[in-house]
């Protein structure tokens, strides 16, 4: 049963082929929809992942976006509370941990491979305050051909793939636990949680920026209180707030 099936479950607007959901959202907020409630997509012909990238989004895998109210958290914590909702979603799936992993920033890797994508946008109304859109996209049945990193998908893990409805109730719920854990206690605990799942952490990896900030390369030392990355080079600690994480 999806942790969000209880009484106060966020409600969940099924759609068809959008253009992506989180668009979907921003249409339904100022239509005066009130947060939280989650978008989830049959398809997404403009699907996009962080930097403004596209995210192929053919029928057959989870899209949607959460809706939620703000209340000040930063939004790397917010990423991270994310990052480990979805960690738990897809082990109720039946995926082992041992194969599971979390890429800093905000992705999710099986055998080393991206199974899952985060991207979050923080936007402001008028009516409601400042609203947080958490767009997730999980690989159920299909895989990019042309990725980034290698891509995995679902069904070639575990027998009996849920559908995006469940799935998406399911974390749906998972991530709002994890906000009011963030909101109650602080980072702390959720940051202990993400580094006990941390993709190479103790080992040397590489974080690209853009052209004023270029490659960096050292040891994956820690992640600060306040979210970032510390990587530990030869003359001293780097803490990087963004950028692409690198083998």
């Amino acid at each position: 049963m999806p942790i969000n099936s209880a009484k106060n479950a966020i409600p969940v607007i099924a759609l068809g082929e959008v253009d992506s959901t989180q668009e979907q959202a921003k249409l339904l907020l100022s239509q005066g929809k009130s947060a939280p409630f989650l978008v989830l997509a049959e398809s997404q012909i403009q699907g996009r992942g962080r930097l403004g990238r596209s995210w192929a989004s053919p029928k057959g895998n989870l899209y949607c976006t959460m809706a939620m109210p703000c209340r000040a958290e930063p939004l790397a914590a917010v990423s991270y509370a994310v990052s480990l909702g979805l960690y738990d979603s897809l082990v109720q799936c039946g995926i082992d941990p041992a194969i599971m992993a979390l890429k800093w920033p905000n992705d999710v890797l099986l055998d080393e491979k991206k199974i899952a994508g985060i991207l979050i946008e923080n936007i402001s109304q008028d009516i409601q305050g400042a609203l947080l859109l958490i767009g997730v996209g999980v690989n159920l049945r299909l895989m990019p051909t042309e990725a980034r990193w290698p891509p995995a998908k679902l069904d070639d893990y575990v027998a009996n793939i849920p559908s995006p409805e469940f799935l998406a109730q399911d974390l749906a719920g998972r991530i709002n636990e994890y906000v009011k854990t963030l909101k109650n206690h602080g980072f702390g605990p959720l940051r202990g949680l993400w580094l006990r799942r941390a993709y190479r952490l103790g080992q040397e990896i590489g974080v690209s920026g853009d052209e004023q900030e270029p490659q960096k390369r050292g040891v994956f030392l820690d992640i600060a209180s306040d979210g970032a990355l510390l990587l530990q080079q030869a003359d001293g600690v780097a803490a990087i707030y963004a950028g692409d994480f690198l083998r």
